[in-house]
């Protein structure tokens, strides 16, 4: 969607967006389009952008300043991702210009500031439903061995990569009934690549136990955008065995509970 202020030359201030209606989560370019005569003598170009409330905003960068024409035009852009679902209003941006205007008194120049604002624009958003994820993810577990010691520490490393709303991952818990598990705070890093966020999500964990146990599958669930359905991804389960405890099957462990239980009553 473009739609272009009506002020007049040597002036001129844009606002578009790449998508008019994306889902919750889905990234949408905004780009302003200041053009102004490149025979206008200015001082100084201050850029206020509008309050993007509802949106997670990322800067992409600013273009150095072109010639169209009798132009120069400068661009700055964002990648602006939609937090919540239905209309989503942009309101105008604006740029203030100085410039030098002829004073009454001779060899002596008056600045001058001016205001330009740009259109205004609407998102309808999608709403997305069943995840709070949206992009195209891959995860992977690393468990640094099969077997340890009573006491011993396991180390797991679990790795979310590719591009989406990375800042939206949960953490994960590792439900483990027969061992001590501790975790720490995930680290998320997101970067802009391609007009795409890129990101990387880690968390790991520590693991003691006395008697063997397994580690369940983790599971990761998102939309799509691309296959246009919601994906299912999940670790895969790993024994560990513990030296010198007995290797027990889950049946095994159910009397193990029951029988500790009739004890205690």
């Amino acid at each position: 969607q473009t739609a272009t202020s009506t002020h007049p030359e040597p002036f001129s201030f844009e606002m578009k967006v790449s998508n008019t209606t994306p889902m919750r989560h889905e990234g949408v370019k905004l780009s302003f389009i200041f053009k102004r005569n490149k025979n206008e003598n200015l001082v100084d170009i201050r850029f206020l952008k509008p309050t993007l409330e509802g949106f997670w905003v990322k800067e992409v960068g600013k273009d150095n300043p072109r010639v169209e024409g009798d132009d120069v035009v400068h661009t700055v852009q964002y990648m602006i991702y939609p937090q919540k679902s239905g209309e989503l209003h942009i309101a105008p941006a604006k740029i203030e210009v100085a410039r030098h205007v002829a004073s009454r008194e001779m060899f002596i120049n008056q600045i001058q500031w001016k205001s330009v604002m740009s259109n205004d624009i609407t998102l309808h958003v999608k709403p997305l439903e069943g995840v709070d994820l949206l992009g195209e993810f891959a995860m992977d577990m690393h468990i640094d061995k099969d077997e340890i010691a009573s006491n011993e520490a396991l180390n797991v490393v679990l790795k979310i990569t590719g591009e989406g709303n990375f800042d939206d991952i949960e953490p994960f818990v590792l439900n483990l009934p027969d061992a001590t598990v501790f975790s720490d705070a995930p680290k998320v890093t997101t970067w802009m690549e391609d007009e795409k966020l890129k990101g990387e999500f880690v968390q790991k964990f520590a693991i003691n136990a006395q008697k063997s146990f397994e580690i369940t599958p983790l599971e990761l669930r998102f939309y799509d955008p691309l296959k246009q359905r919601i994906e299912r991804h999940e670790t895969k389960s790993q024994m560990i065995k513990v030296v010198g405890a007995p290797l027990l099957s889950q049946t095994e462990k159910g009397v193990a509970k029951e029988e500790k239980m009739s004890a205690e009553l």
